[in-house]
C-alpha cells in the first residue's frame, strides 16, 4: 500500500534516507502532511475530485509565505479586466491583488496578475502563491519583517467618535448587557487563528491601507503612460458585518474610519500618480449586502427572520430521503445553497439522480426557514418560476460544480450557527449594494436607475479602450462616461 505520514518524519537525516530509499525500492508513494487531511474544508475537495465534479487533477499549487492553504485562479473560468488589460498592453500594464482573503485578492487582480498578496492568520504574515511567484516581493517582506500585528494583538478597539455620534445605531443582541456606552474590544489573540480578532478590528484595516500605499509606491503603479491596475478588497468591514451585524455600532465606526482611510490612500495617490487623481480611476462597491442578524429582527421588532443552523438542511434531507429509500448517507455535503447528493449510494440502489432530486425538493419547504428549492436538472431546462429571483438563480447553474439540488431560503432566514449575520440569498438585501465612480473618464452626477455590479467590469473596458472580459454579461453604464474631449 501507498503510505501518508504525519509530521516529524524523523529525527536525523539518514533516518530520512532510508524511508527514501524504501519508498524507491518498493515502487510505493510516500507523502508527508499535517491532520489538514481531516478537516472539513479538504474531506469536501476530497469528495469532488473523487467524484469527479472538477474534472480530471492536473495541477496542484502551494502557498509561498506561510502554511496558508494553498490557492489560484483556477477555478475562475474567465477572464477579467484585469487580464484583458495585460493582453491588451502585451504585458505591459501591471495588476495588483491585495486582500485579507485568499479569493478575494485572486479573483480580483486573476490569472495575469504581476503581484497578489493574501494574509495568513496563523503565522500574521501577508502570502502569495507560486501561481504568481516563487517568493515575495521585497517590500512586501519588509512589511512581514515588522511583524505589527504581533504588536498590535491585546490593542483595544474603541469608537472613533463621540457616543452620541452612535445613537442610531443598535448593540447586537449578543451585546445587549454590555457596560460599555458604546463598545471596546480587546484584540484577543488566543486560539488557533491567533490574528483572526486582529483583522476584525480598525487595526487590521490600517493594516491593509498601509500596505496598498506600500504597493502604489514600490509597484511604481501610474508611473507611465500604460494603464495599471491596483485591486484591493477591504476584508475587514466584512468581517465586522459578518459578527456584529449592519445596524450595529462597530459597523458604523469602521465605516467612518474606512472613509477617512480612503481619503488618505487618495491624497497619497494624487502625489505618486503623474498629473494626479485626475489621471485615475476610482470604482468603489461591494460583493453583497447583509442581512440583519435573526435575533435582533425577531427582537424587539418581532419581524419575520429564522436562524437556520448548521446541518440542519442535511439533517432533514437525508432523513426524508432513508424514510423513502433506506438507510444510507444519501447527502454528500451541503455547501452554502447547494446539495450535493451521494451518486455512488443512488446508483448502487438503481435510483434515478433526477427522482431522487425531486424527492428532496418536495420536502424542503417543511423545514422552517426554506422557502423551497429546484434541482439542477430542472434549473438547466429552464424550470424555474417566472419571479423576480429566477435570474439568480439560473446564473447559479454551472454543471461540474453546481450542487444537485438548489436551496431558496425565505426572505429573512439565514444558514448559520452563531450569533452574527451572512449574506449569499437571492433576496433585496443581499444584492443592494452601491456603486460609486469617480476620475478619470467618468461625469459628476448620481443615477437612481437600478444598475448592476456586472456592470462595472463593461464600463473600466469601454474607458480603457479593451475587450469585455470574456464572460461579460453587463453593459457600459453609460450614464456615468464622461464625454470624449
Amino acid at each position: 500500500k501507498d503510505v501518508y505520514c504525519e509530521k516529524p518524519l524523523t529525527l536525523t537525516i539518514h533516518e530520512a534516507k532510508l524511508l527514501i530509499d524504501a519508498a524507491r525500492k518498493y515502487n510505493r508513494v510516500f507523502q508527508v502532511g499535517s491532520q489538514q487531511r481531516s478537516s472539513k474544508e479538504f474531506l469536501h475537495a476530497v469528495e469532488l475530485v473523487r467524484n469527479g465534479r472538477i474534472g480530471k487533477l492536473k495541477e496542484v499549487y502551494a502557498n509561498i509565505g506561510g502554511p496558508s492553504k494553498p490557492m489560484s485562479p483556477r477555478n475562475l473560468l474567465v477572464t477579467t479586466v484585469g487580464d484583458e488589460l495585460k493582453m491588451a498592453t502585451n504585458g505591459r500594464s501591471k495588476v495588483v491583488g491585495i486582500s485579507f482573503k485568499d479569493r478575494a485578492a485572486i479573483l480580483l487582480a486573476s490569472h495575469a496578475a504581476d503581484t497578489v498578496i493574501w494574509f495568513d492568520s496563523l503565522n500574521g504574515a501577508w502570502v502569495t502563491s507560486d501561481f504568481y511567484a516563487n517568493k515575495l516581493p521585497q517590500w512586501v517582506e519588509q512589511i512581514n519583517a515588522t511583524k505589527r500585528p504581533d504588536a498590535e494583538v491585546g490593542l483595544t478597539w474603541t469608537p472613533l467618535l463621540p457616543a452620541a455620534d452612535y445613537a442610531l445605531s443598535r448593540k447586537p443582541p449578543f451585546e445587549q448587557n454590555s457596560p460599555e456606552p458604546v463598545f471596546s474590544h480587546k484584540v484577543d489573540g488566543s486560539g488557533k487563528a491567533k490574528y483572526r480578532n486582529w483583522t476584525t478590528s480598525s487595526f487590521g484595516q490600517q493594516y491593509v491601507f498601509d500596505t496598498v500605499k506600500a504597493a502604489l509606491v514600490n509597484e511604481e503603479l501610474g508611473k507611465d503612460e500604460i494603464p495599471d491596475i491596483l485591486a484591493v478588497n477591504l476584508a475587514t468591514n466584512d468581517y465586522i458585518g459578518h459578527a456584529f451585524g449592519p445596524n450595529s455600532p462597530e459597523v458604523m465606526d469602521i465605516s467612518v474610519r474606512t472613509d477617512r482611510m480612503l481619503s488618505d490612500l487618495f491624497n497619497t495617490i494624487n502625489k505618486q500618480v503623474p498629473g494626479g487623481m485626475k489621471n485615475v480611476t476610482v470604482v468603489v462597491t461591494a460583493d453583497h449586502g447583509v442581512l440583519p442578524i435573526v435575533e435582533e429582527a425577531n427582537n424587539p421588532f418581532r419581524l419575520p427572520a429564522t436562524r437556520i443552523p448548521d446541518g440542519a438542511i442535511q439533517k432533514s434531507v437525508n432523513a426524508t430521503l432513508v424514510a423513502k429509500y433506506g438507510e444510507g448517507a444519501w447527502v454528500e455535503s451541503v455547501q452554502g445553497q447547494h446539495i450535493y447528493l451521494n451518486h455512488a449510494l443512488i446508483d448502487s440502489k438503481d435510483l434515478d439522480l433526477a427522482d431522487v432530486g425531486d424527492t428532496v425538493v418536495k420536502a424542503l419547504p417543511f423545514i422552517p426557514g426554506v422557502l423551497g428549492g429546484f434541482t439542477a436538472e430542472r434549473i438547466s431546462e429552464g424550470e424555474v418560476p417566472d419571479w423576480p429571483w429566477a435570474k439568480l438563480v439560473t446564473n447559479n447553474l454551472n454543471p461540474r460544480r453546481t450542487g444537485d439540488v438548489f436551496v431558496l431560503e425565505s426572505p429573512g432566514s439565514y444558514f448559520g450557527d452563531g450569533t452574527g449575520t451572512g449574506h449569499g440569498s437571492a433576496w433585496s438585501y443581499d444584492n443592494h449594494v452601491p456603486i460609486l465612480l469617480a476620475g478619470f473618464g467618468i461625469k459628476r452626477g448620481v443615477n437612481n436607475e437600478k444598475v448592476h455590479v456586472v456592470d462595472i467590469a463593461s464600463t473600466l473596458a469601454r474607458l480603457l479602450h479593451i475587450e469585455a472580459p470574456t464572460g461579460n454579461v453587463g453593459s457600459p453604464l453609460v450614464n456615468a462616461i464622461a464625454p470624449i474631449k
